[in-house]
């Protein structure tokens, strides 16, 4: 069933390009998340892992990869400074993460991992790893561990107060129904959620040395994993419909869009 196809990443290792291109303009994809889907009691942690691309020449500044809609965090990407600014948002303006230069990031399939801890913290309070509740998240690019997160603009966060079932929204950092006002515009993989705070061990094993990852078959990942979404087979599709979201366990978690529909792609960039 899983088309080999062949794909380059910074390492120069083939794995599989199944992926959706949201244009910038408004495009996203929701989860309406089942019950029981997150970590939701405050201290506890959870786990979201994604490939993606941005292309040369977008025009977007604050481009959100993913976000738990209306409770936070999400993974918002800046361009600030001739460089980009790349970690976990709450809405407010902080980016509590790590930078990469345009070389770096553009036009190029980045794996990236994110673990954060759920709290109910008032609005402007800074994670500093004082104890639970203000743990920083944790962030792998590639597989390796990024080190201790750092705060670019507000060295404070709202709250990240998720409940058990919270929308999950990639492209978007608006609930359905929304206006979307961070669009991402690129390419999109292999989405992953889990409700359990990665290791580097775990990290490294879903990195899969840069091959496509079967998160169904990772005896570990099976006791935590509540959403995989591959981002479809056929070209052209829109995955607005369920079908088009094809090799991945959603766990009966449902599909839907908010104005456009990010599109099935095998686009492979002229720089490949």
């Amino acid at each position: 069933m899983f088309t080999s196809r062949r794909i380059t990443t910074m390492g120069g290792i083939e794995r599989d390009n199944k992926s959706a291109y949201w244009d910038g303009t408004d495009d996203a994809i929701h989860f309406p998340m089942k019950a029981d889907s997150w970590s939701a009691s405050n201290g506890d942690w959870n786990t979201v892992s994604c490939w993606f691309k941005i292309p040369t020449g977008h025009i977007e500044s604050n481009m959100r990869v993913w976000n738990l809609s209306g409770h936070n965090p999400g993974l918002l990407v800046t361009n600030s400074g001739g460089v980009y600014q790349v970690g976990y948002n709450t809405g407010n303006s902080e980016r509590l993460g790590f930078t990469m230069t345009f070389s770096e990031l553009r036009d190029e399939w980045l794996h990236i991992i994110m673990t954060f801890e759920r709290n109910n913290n008032a609005n402007d309070t800074a994670l500093d790893d004082s104890g639970t509740g203000l743990m920083k998240p944790i962030l792998w690019l590639n597989g390796k561990n990024m080190g201790e997160s750092t705060y670019y603009g507000t060295p404070s966060s709202n709250g990240a107060n998720h409940d058990g079932g919270t929308q999950f929204s990639v492209g978007s950092n608006q609930p359905e129904g929304t206006n979307n006002t961070q669009d991402f515009e690129g390419w999109v993989a292999d989405v992953a959620c889990y409700k359990t705070k990665f290791t580097d061990a775990m990290a490294k094993t879903v990195y899969n040395d840069g091959r496509w990852f079967d998160h169904n078959n990772w005896a570990t990942g099976a006791n935590y994993c509540t959403l995989w979404a591959r981002m479809g087979d056929t070209e052209g599709d829109s995955v607005g419909a369920t079908d088009a979201i094809e090799d991945s366990s959603l766990f009966g978690n449902t599909v839907s869009t908010t104005d456009g529909d990010p599109v099935i792609t095998n686009e492979i960039p002229s720089s490949w």
